[in-house]
């Protein structure tokens, strides 16, 4: 199984933070947010950890060059000024489908745990989600028993069940699905979330959920970095 992590954005809500180096590599209590993703994940012996960067992506070769991970391939999206991680998803596509990955966003702080759990989920498609919790600016899911029927940040509090910690498990026989309706998505607009893909498909492929019940952060702006220092010290 391999995973891709999408770390082309500016992060630019950061403010001085990013003015040098990409968002993924913002450091919380001395260890940037990309290591620590990658310190995790490499605890359980994925095939590849697929990287897919832009701003700054000469930063991100340097962090790779000083750790000892073998598995780690790192991705240019050149277009990441106009386009939007659909189009940085995209990019894997070559190498991923046809296989089971996990997909996740370079921005936020996660426990092994949510890994370890979402794993017992073999060949099935997971989002991992808080339930009962609402951020106006995270993508939010509706089920329908153990079924995530749809995914968007527009869905209002009353209808919501959860919210995603961008953190996706596609299976094999998904992943074609997910990149062919990415594929003719993009054809008509590159400067799209990879989520509206996702939720494109979830009528012809059965998602399921994972419950998180350990701490977790997407780091957006000042207000989150502050929380995160806290948060996992």
């Amino acid at each position: 199984m391999d995973v891709v992590i999408l770390v082309a954005g500016i992060g630019s809500r950061l403010k001085e933070k990013t003015k040098e180096i990409p968002k993924c590599l913002v450091k919380i209590n001395g260890q940037s947010i990309l290591e620590r993703q990658l310190e995790i994940l490499n605890e359980f012996n994925f095939d590849n950890i697929y990287l897919v960067g832009g701003y700054k992506i000469n930063k991100i070769k340097e962090l790779l060059a000083q750790l000892s991970y073998k598995n780690i391939v790192l991705l240019n999206n050149l277009d990441y000024l106009t386009t939007n991680n659909m189009y940085s998803l995209s990019l894997v596509e070559p190498y991923l489908n046809g296989h089971d990955f996990f997909w996740l966003n370079g921005d936020i702080l996660f426990t092994k745990e949510v890994i370890q759990g979402m794993l017992h989920y073999q060949n099935q498609n997971v989002i991992a989600c808080i339930p009962h919790f609402y951020l106006n600016e995270s993508m939010k899911i509706k089920t329908k028993g153990k079924q995530v029927i749809e995914i968007s940040k527009l869905i209002k509090e009353d209808e919501s069940y959860a919210t995603s910690i961008d953190i996706y498990l596609i299976s094999k026989e998904t992943s074609k699905t997910l990149f062919l309706t990415i594929k003719n998505w993009l054809a008509k607009d590159k400067n799209s979330w990879s989520e509206l893909a996702l939720n494109a498909i979830l009528d012809k492929q059965y998602f399921t959920y994972y419950i998180v019940n350990t701490p977790w952060i997407e780091i957006d702006n000042l207000d989150d970095y502050k929380e995160a220092i806290e948060m996992f010290k």
